[in-house]
């Protein structure tokens, strides 16, 4: 199974990705600046035991196949800097703010949304069309504060039925 590293798991967005890739079997570590602030966050997920690990950045950089960088913007280059001081031949690195465009990376992206089982991973085309979706993410957050609510989303109809 692949081991998945998110750098910044405790947030929003990780700390989701990491809760439902855990639920799949995948192993799981959340990279943080504060390790152990971090392991007092994940242990309050009542995860599957044994299936989310905590460790520093370096750390999960050094032991994930997949690095999802899921920190806030301003503090993206930083933690770039980070990665690249590192070994990642051959690893992936998805950034949640940033669409995906080369083709292996692609593919590996939509492998790994197709885990989670309530997810289907779209794929849009061109790297051209993500000023669009930038501007449907800023309406769901808009939708969402406007609502008081945390779980409004797109729901994409009429695709055929998702492969198994």
């Amino acid at each position: 199974m692949t081991s998945i590293a998110i750098l910044g798991g405790t947030g929003h967005q990780g700390s989701g990705l990491a809760r439902r890739f855990a639920a799949t079997g995948a192993r799981v570590l959340v990279g943080s600046r504060d390790p152990d602030r971090a392991r007092t966050v994940v242990a309050a997920w009542n995860a599957p035991i044994g299936m989310i690990d905590v460790a520093s950045y370096a750390d999960a950089i050094d032991q994930g196949e997949v690095i999802v960088i899921a920190v806030p913007f301003s503090s993206v280059d930083g933690l770039l800097d980070e990665i690249g001081r590192h070994d990642v031949a051959g690893k992936v690195a998805i950034d949640v703010t940033v669409p995906v465009s080369f083709t292996e990376s692609r593919a590996r992206a939509i492998a790994l949304v197709g885990l989670l089982p309530e997810l289907r991973a779209v794929d849009v085309g061109p790297l051209s069309r993500a000023r669009s979706i930038e501007q449907l993410t800023l309406l769901a957050i808009a939708i969402n504060r406007r609502h008081k609510v945390r779980d409004a989303r797109y729901c994409i109809v009429g695709l055929p039925t998702r492969p198994a």
